[in-house]
């Protein structure tokens, strides 16, 4: 029966799928009272969704970054001195985080790409400038910073005695961010970006500027994160460096992406929602015992989905239900090719789908 089934049965199963989870996903609040499911299934929200952006990035390019944190720092950072310090309300205030992580974005990309940096060297490049960042604004003495609560007008000051405002905001981010990865999937950036990740030689000669284009992936990958940034602090009340500014926190989206499958547009949903809630339930069960118990899952399954599933729990779990498709078939969130039907993306030399 699964030999039947056409790539484009397979993609509207997909999406059908998908929408079935958004909308159990936005009613959620109003049938569950629990307010650590709701937070649960929130920062699940939260981190797909920066994980989706990492992925927009380093997934598409093939230039993998280990220090997206600063992005996701800086929008949080900025946001939380201006409300405090100048009052600006957070949804202004996170959008000039955004901007500023852009800058810092354009800055490195110019000079990593320019120099020819790529593999780990570009990765470790990365990886410095949220080891450098956590003790300069230590230094500048914001160690934490509490986020004023203003519920008078809460939509406005993004301040709400409940979860359920932080919840939908986080929702619309996710929305925003998946919906702005599946839109660079089916234009010119996204087969640029495949063309550069196939071979950055290759797709110079054919007159691509592959320094603009990539540095415009990682402006726009910036741009979300530090969003993100924002809402994670906001959603917690407190802004701490030493919770923000981490290897944890560059981690997160990598394993997030790697796990669900790198270079695809449901992978790292599927893994955030699977992954980060099953991490999360044993850290609150058992962190007392193990600590630090999250980070041991995150390890141990990482390593057999490198092992046993190398194009991620999507694709594995897709190739499983449909015997007959291979990783090289389909991807859901694929380029619109010029006949106007959704034709399948490479996602790297494996191949993933979405």
């Amino acid at each position: 029966m699964s030999s039947l089934v056409s790539d484009e049965q397979l993609q509207r199963i997909g999406w059908s799928a998908f929408a079935v989870f958004l909308v159990v996903g936005a009613a959620l609040p109003l049938v569950v009272d629990d307010q650590f499911v709701l937070r649960l299934v929130m920062f699940a929200f939260i981190w797909s969704a920066f994980a989706v952006a990492w992925n927009l990035f380093s997934g598409y390019s093939g230039f993998i970054s280990f220090g997206h944190a600063i992005f996701f720092g800086v929008g949080a950072f900025t946001s939380t001195w201006l409300q405090i310090n100048m009052e600006v309300i957070p949804w202004i205030g996170m959008v000039a985080g955004a901007v500023f992580a852009v800058v810092i974005a354009v800055t490195i990309g110019y000079i990593t790409f320019s120099a020819g940096l790529s593999g780990i060297y570009f990765a470790l490049s990365m990886l410095t400038l949220p080891l450098i960042a956590a003790p300069v604004v230590t230094w500048l003495g914001y160690i934490e910073l509490s986020i004023p609560i203003a519920t008078d007008q809460p939509l406005i000051n993004m301040s709400f005695l409940g979860i359920e405002g932080y919840y939908y905001i986080s929702v619309g981010l996710f929305l925003l961010t998946f919906g702005v990865a599946w839109w660079v999937q089916r234009n010119r950036l996204g087969y640029y970006l495949q063309a550069i990740k196939s071979s950055e030689e290759g797709a110079a000669s054919l007159g691509v500027n592959t320094t603009r284009y990539k540095i415009l992936a990682l402006s726009l990958s910036a741009f979300l994160s530090a969003l993100i940034g924002t809402v994670y602090v906001q959603a917690n009340f407190i802004f701490a460096t030493n919770d923000i500014f981490t290897l944890t926190t560059s981690a997160q989206p990598v394993i997030l992406a790697v796990a669900g499958g790198l270079g695809t547009l449901f992978g790292p949903v599927v893994a955030g929602f699977t992954l980060f809630p099953i991490a999360e339930l044993l850290r609150e069960e058992l962190g007392s015992i193990i600590p630090g118990i999250n980070g041991i899952v995150y390890g141990f399954v990482l390593i057999f989905i490198i092992i046993y599933l190398p194009d991620g729990i999507y694709a594995g779990a897709r190739n499983r239900l449909f015997s007959n498709r291979t990783s090289r078939n389909v991807e859901t969130g694929s380029a619109k090719g010029t006949t106007g039907r959704d034709e399948p993306m490479k996602s790297d030399t494996k191949e993933g789908s979405d």
